[in-house]
């Protein structure tokens, strides 16, 4: 359980401080997190430790993401009042762990939709392009325009806005967010709070501090930062758990349901695929409910066929637009320490993209071939290894790996 929580230490004083944009000390944190990563994980589960360190870890998590809290674009009021909130939290957490008394899953809830609302209230339009596509792209669904054949408000100079890169069941998911409430990040509250309820009902039900462990995924370090941009990270977590906790359920033909959507949010997820291809095929009535969702996909292709390959395929190469609006040489990855060190052409830069992408090809194939290793497990390392020799992965990106990996922590308690 210790090393555990080095872990999670390592990874969020690598990706938190610096918004997961690189530095050299920040890239030196996340390569020892990736050794260790690669040494512990890989080993079978532990069986449960008679300590309070643990919990004791959890508190300097919330500590430290007290400390943190706020939107980038964020007023400084709302801010402040917020931390006074966190920090209040904290304080609870502190005194209730102290004289060894059970963490209040209403307080949790109750301080969490408060941090949520004020971040919302203090930064209701943040400029960054995650927020505005996804709340512009139901609206132009609902007025019968095709999201992957439209131009969005304009959010960064000289980059023409007609772009939407994700896949359609985010528009589908936050369409009824934006009809009626007019902000896509309401979805991504009921997500977090989806996932809070399905963790509690995960841990075991005599579960020391079971409600502590939970509120991690509500308040990791940085997690109204990810609201306040709409990054899609926490649902597709969410929908992990969903679906985990249908399978555990014997629901499998839900199971097979949910899971399809856990797919269909962002491309990269795809490579995940094959961790659960056993649980899919056990019936026939299995595949066609997995492969239901995938009609989205289907639909948006139909409707126009260039616009869709361009939005979903084409734009996510390492010479296409996103270059532009996230230029790799600010992301927190193994091409990039290579570029900042020997400051190679762009055509060298073409072929360390590949060599990577190769590296962390194989590792997935390594992973996904170990018997010994759990599922969380299995997606940590093909998440991080994925993004850590990409061209492009930032905070929210390593955020998801983060959420994984307290997901171990949680049920390694066990």
């Amino acid at each position: 359980m210790n090393i555990h929580v080095l872990l999670i230490l390592l990874l969020i004083f690598a990706i938190t401080p610096n918004l997961g944009f690189f530095t050299f000390s920040s890239f030196f944190l996340i390569s020892a997190f990736a050794i260790i990563a690669w040494i512990i994980l890989r080993n079978p589960l532990r069986g449960k430790e008679d300590s309070r360190f643990p919990q004791w870890g959890i508190v300097c998590i919330l500590f430290l993401s007290a400390y943190y809290y706020g939107g980038l674009y964020q007023e400084p009021v709302s801010k402040f009042i917020g931390q006074i909130f966190f920090f209040s939290f904290c304080i609870y957490v502190f005194v209730q762990i102290y004289k060894k008394r059970e963490i209040a899953s209403h307080i949790c809830i109750i301080f969490f939709l408060l941090l949520s609302l004020l971040t919302i209230y203090g930064s209701p339009n943040p400029t960054v392009d995650t927020f505005v596509i996804l709340k512009e792209a139901p609206q132009k669904l609902l007025s019968g325009h095709n999201p992957y054949d439209s131009v969005y408000s304009k959010v960064y100079k000289d980059i023409e806005p007609n772009y939407f890169s994700y896949l359609p069941l985010s528009i589908i998911y936050f369409l009824p967010f934006v009809y009626f409430l007019d902000d896509p990040r309401y979805g991504l509250i009921v997500a977090m709070l989806g996932t809070y309820f399905l963790l509690n009902r995960l841990q075991k039900k005599n579960s020391s501090q079971k409600y502590l462990y939970s509120s991690l995924f509500l308040f990791a370090p940085r997690s109204f930062y990810m609201l306040e941009h709409a990054y899609l990270d926490t649902l597709i977590f969410f929908l992990f758990v969903w679906g985990l906790y249908l399978y555990g359920k014997g629901k499998n033909r839900l199971f097979s349901f949910v899971i399809s959507t856990f797919f269909l949010l962002k491309q990269n997820i795809i490579i995940l695929l094959p961790l659960f291809f056993n649980k899919i095929i056990q019936e026939r009535e299995n595949i066609f409910l997995f492969l239901a969702p995938f009609l989205s996909i289907v639909f948006f292709f139909v409707w126009n066929p260039q616009s869709f390959i361009k939005n979903i395929i084409t734009i996510n190469q390492p010479n296409s637009l996103i270059m532009k609006t996230s230029p790799f040489q600010m992301t927190l990855t193994v091409p990039n320490i290579l570029f900042q060190l020997f400051h190679p052409s762009m055509d060298i830069m073409q072929y360390i993209f590949i060599f990577c992408a190769l590296v962390a090809l194989f590792i997935t194939v390594l992973v996904l071939l170990s018997k010994k290793v759990v599922l969380q497990r299995k997606i940590i390392l093909i998440l991080f290894f994925g993004y850590f020799f990409s061209y492009h992965a930032f905070f929210n990106s390593y955020y998801l790996v983060l959420l994984f990996l307290l997901f171990d922590f949680t049920l390694s308690k066990e």
